[in-house]
C-alpha cells in the first residue's frame, strides 16, 4: 500500500509541475505581448514623423521641375538682337517695337523726391516735369505698358506733330524742356511703362474732381501746396492786383525768362517750396501745364481731365496756383487745340 501511494503521490507532484509550467508559459507569453505593444505604442511618433516627410520632399520634386521648366522656357526665348514682335518672345522679356529686335531695357533716368504722406509714410513725386530727352529714349525704347480701355482711341503715344511746329514750341536746345504736345493717355501710358503712374489719389487710383485740392488725397496738390500749407510753391499770400506773388519765381507770363516759352526743368530754382520734404520738386507753377489723373468719368475721349500749376503764357494768380484746375478732354486732336497742346507736360509719381 504504501509503494502504490507513493507512486500515486509522484504523478500528482507531475501534474502539478506541469500546470505551474503551462502557467509560467503563459506569463511569459503575456509579459512579451505587453511589452511589443508597448514598444510598438512607442514607435507610433517616428512612423508620424515619416509620413510629414514625404509631403516635404514631394514639394522640392516639384519646386525642381517648375524650376527646370522655367530655365527651358528662357532657353525658347530669343537673345539680345533677335527679331521680336512683342517681349514675351524674348529672354530679356523685352522687345523694342522701334527696331524690332530683343533689347535690354534702359529706361529713362528720373529724379524723385519723397515726400510724407498725411499719417506717416512717404510717396515719390518726380522733381521735374518729364523732358524731351527722357520721352523721346522711351519712345525708342518701344517698352509700353496697357492702356486703359478708355483710351482705345490713342493709337501712338508720338508728340502731335502740328503741335510741335507752333510757334511758342521750344525749336532747338530742348533735350531738357518739358515734353508737350501729348495727351492724357501718352502720359498715363509713360508712367506706368517706366514703373511709375500719372499723379493721382495718395496710396492707390485717381482723384476725382472733387478732391484733387484736398491736400490729404492728391499727389500731386499735397506736393505742390507743401502739405496744403501754401496757395504756391513757393509761398502763399498774392499780390493785390491779383498777380503772383513773385512773378520772377516761376517761368509765367511777362516774368522775362522765357520771353513765353518753356526753359529748361528745374532750371529756376526758386520755383519749389522752402519747406522740409517738399523742396527739390521744381515747376509745379508755371513752364508746362500738367496732366493729372483726376477725369469727371472713365467713358474715353470725351472725358474731362485736370490739368494743374498752369503755363508759361498764364499771368494771373489764379491760373498757376496750386489749387488752379483747368479740365480738357483726353486726346490731343480732340477737343484740345494746338495751341493749348503746346503747353501741356506732365510729371510721375510713385508709391513706396
Amino acid at each position: 500500500m504504501k509503494n502504490v501511494t507513493f507512486v500515486r503521490t509522484s504523478r500528482s507532484m507531475g501534474h502539478r509541475k506541469l500546470i505551474l509550467g503551462v502557467f509560467a508559459g503563459l506569463l511569459a507569453f503575456s509579459a512579451t505581448y505587453e511589452i511589443e505593444n508597448a514598444s510598438a505604442q512607442l514607435k507610433g511618433p517616428t512612423v508620424k514623423k515619416q509620413a510629414i516627410k514625404q509631403p516635404v520632399a514631394k514639394t522640392q520634386s516639384v519646386a525642381k521641375t517648375q524650376s527646370y521648366a522655367e530655365t527651358q522656357l528662357t532657353a525658347l526665348r530669343s537673345p539680345l538682337g533677335a527679331p521680336c514682335t512683342s517681349g514675351a518672345q524674348c529672354q530679356s522679356s523685352f522687345c523694342s517695337l522701334v527696331a524690332k529686335k530683343c533689347t535690354r531695357p534702359n529706361l529713362p533716368k528720373t529724379t524723385m523726391v519723397w515726400v510724407p504722406k498725411p499719417g506717416g509714410g512717404t510717396y515719390g513725386v518726380d522733381a521735374t516735369e518729364v523732358t524731351r530727352s527722357q520721352y523721346d529714349e522711351w519712345l525708342k525704347l518701344g517698352i509700353n505698358a496697357a492702356q486703359p480701355n478708355y483710351c482705345s482711341w490713342n493709337k501712338d503715344y508720338a508728340p502731335l506733330a502740328s503741335c510741335m511746329q507752333q510757334p511758342d514750341v521750344c525749336k532747338t536746345g530742348c533735350n531738357n524742356h518739358p515734353q508737350t504736345c501729348i495727351d492724357w493717355c501718352d502720359a498715363y501710358v509713360y508712367c506706368k511703362a517706366v514703373g511709375k503712374r500719372l499723379c493721382g489719389k495718395i496710396d492707390a487710383g485717381a482723384n476725382s474732381l472733387t478732391d484733387m485740392n484736398d491736400a490729404a488725397k492728391s499727389q500731386w496738390y499735397r506736393a505742390c501746396s507743401s502739405g496744403g500749407v501754401n496757395d504756391f510753391p513757393y509761398g502763399d499770400n498774392q499780390d493785390p492786383n491779383g498777380v503772383a506773388p513773385d512773378r520772377y519765381a516761376c517761368n509765367i507770363d511777362d516774368n522775362h525768362v522765357s520771353d513765353q516759352s518753356s526753359v529748361p526743368v528745374g532750371s529756376l530754382t526758386t520755383c519749389q517750396s522752402a519747406t522740409n520734404g517738399y523742396q527739390g520738386i521744381f515747376d509745379m507753377s508755371g513752364n508746362a501745364q500738367e496732366w493729372v489723373d483726376a477725369c469727371d468719368g472713365n467713358q474715353g475721349s470725351t472725358d474731362l481731365c485736370a490739368l494743374r500749376g498752369g503755363f508759361y503764357n498764364h499771368y494771373y494768380a489764379y491760373d498757376v496756383r496750386c489749387d488752379a484746375p483747368t479740365p480738357e478732354t483726353r486726346p490731343r486732336d480732340g477737343a484740345a487745340s494746338n495751341y493749348s497742346l503746346a503747353m501741356l507736360g506732365f510729371r510721375c509719381c510713385s508709391d513706396p
